[in-house]
């Protein structure tokens, strides 16, 4: 079965806050009693800026929970290559309740499901007890749908974050960039997952960091205090701020959410994304 993006016939259905009425929209739905003014504010950020926050989400004591057993998980793996050291901490609800009861928290698939206008359906989770430093890049080319456009995430910050810990960062209104696909990227078919990421750590965040040079993007660094969240769309470039505080934690979480609607799969490593059935 296909599963690069060229693939699949070329479609008009977006996410309703990906059309070019959804301001519009939003309006029409407030004024026939659908969704609260309240609410009109951030979905309008979302259509403009890609990303909405969202303060005192968590509650402290399962902050702290997740941050117990994330920390057992750092000393068990201490000395490991960074490659390998990555893996530990992806999908860590599979040993984790308090996790799995993190990424189905009421408010934020209520609002997941506003945005993406169906169900959202947690996909994989990543723990982040430092910073990434990670450069600039889009999840959609990992993270994938047809019709496109049916991915969102959320990072929970599970501690006071500082601007020397190397903040998560986003580039507002990149959402609307043209998606820079698997195969413009240069990955050949038929290959490894690893040559598939050999090949992307070679010329993606390169070309990615050319848009970001010649449309002048500017970064917004998202400076929470704990419990606080910031949701953003599929085709947002973000990336993190360097550390300039030497040993500083970043404590989070970080969660990505399929459309249940959708086709979920991967553009860059040519797979299924199946879905590990968390939100009942």
């Amino acid at each position: 079965m296909a599963h690069r993006r060229e693939d699949y016939p070329v479609t008009s259905e977006l996410p309703w806050l990906d059309r070019p009425d959804a301001l519009a929209r939003i309006q029409q739905r407030v004024a026939a009693g659908e969704i609260e003014a309240a609410d009109a504010t951030w979905l309008r950020h979302w259509v403009e800026h890609g990303y909405v926050t969202f303060e005192d989400v968590l509650d402290p004591a399962l902050c702290a929970t997740i941050n117990e057993e994330v920390d057992a998980i750092v000393e068990s793996v201490r000395g490991l290559p960074y490659d390998q050291l990555r893996k530990k901490f992806e999908n860590v609800f599979v040993q984790s309740a308090a996790i799995r009861q993190a990424l189905v928290t009421p408010s934020v698939l209520a609002r997941l499901d506003l945005l993406l206008g169906q169900r959202a359906i947690p996909y994989q989770t990543l723990n982040m007890p430092v910073s990434s430093e990670q450069a600039a890049h889009s999840d959609e080319i990992l993270m994938t749908t047809n019709p496109p456009g049916y991915m969102a995430a959320v990072w929970f910050a599970l501690e006071d974050i500082t601007p020397d810990s190397g903040p998560f960062r986003v580039f507002p209104g990149s959402h609307r960039l043209p998606y820079l696909s698997a195969r413009e990227v240069g990955i050949p078919r038929g290959v490894s997952e690893d040559e598939c990421a050999k090949v992307y750590d070679t010329h993606y965040y390169r070309m990615i960091g050319e848009r970001i040079q010649e449309l002048g993007l500017r970064p917004w660094p998202f400076v929470p205090r704990r419990g606080g969240i910031l949701i953003w769309h599929s085709n947002l470039l973000h990336g993190a701020e360097s550390v300039t505080r030497r040993g500083s934690t970043r404590r989070s979480l970080i969660v990505h959410y399929y459309g249940e609607r959708a086709e979920h799969y991967s553009d860059l490593f040519q797979r299924a994304c199946p879905l590990p059935g968390l939100r009942p």
